[in-house]
């Protein structure tokens, strides 16, 4: 399973995965790079680990679950190559950890240096739901070209009636979970 940390910049997700990976890597604060580390870590499970000394098989493979820290996501951040890499490499994860600060520090340049987890989890999902509207215009936009080919538009207009509903929601502020998709199935 991969699992990505996020969060705004200096929440402590660097050292969240310090903790988690065998190999700590150094925290810069203020320079989030464009990459994300990875570590994998081994999940230790006393049940597999008791099959292991009943059975003593040649081979023993634990679980791992593999950790990727991603750069802080600027609050409000512009609509910029950059942002749409660092969420699209986000998608790619099966899980999403959402690290907030809570805790003061003096030594990070901090746009608000008073910690306060709810506003920082709302800006996040707020960047969260941007990303998302982004990915529906930009669907819509290649579902106008796709129209014009007389053999796919059955499909292209129940895609774009399901895209719209989708980012009318996200305009108003709801996550795409909020809207109820149903799966036609195609005469055969």
């Amino acid at each position: 399973m991969k699992i990505a940390l996020v969060g705004l910049p200096g929440s402590g997700k660097t050292t969240l995965f310090n903790a988690l990976a065998e190999k700590p890597v150094e925290v810069l604060p203020g320079l989030p790079g464009s990459a994300p580390h990875v570590a994998v870590v081994k999940v230790r499970d006393e049940r597999l680990e008791w099959l292991r000394d009943l059975h003593q098989p040649r081979k023993y493979t634990p679980a791992t679950l593999t950790v990727e820290d991603h750069p802080g996501i600027p609050p409000g951040s512009a609509k910029s190559d950059r942002r749409g890499e660092m969420f699209g490499q986000m998608r790619n994860a099966e899980g999403l950890v959402v690290v907030l600060r809570a805790f003061a520090c003096s030594n990070y340049p901090y746009e608000d240096p008073l910690p306060d987890a709810a506003r920082d989890l709302e800006l996040i999902a707020l960047e969260f739901l941007s990303a998302d509207l982004e990915i529906c215009e930009r669907r819509l936009e290649k579902l106008e070209a796709e129209w014009k080919k007389p053999k796919e538009r059955d499909r292209v207009e129940r895609e774009q009636a399901v895209v719209r509903r989708l980012t009318e929601a996200l305009s108003d502020g709801r996550g795409a979970h909020s809207v109820e998709i149903r799966a036609e199935r195609s005469p055969s």
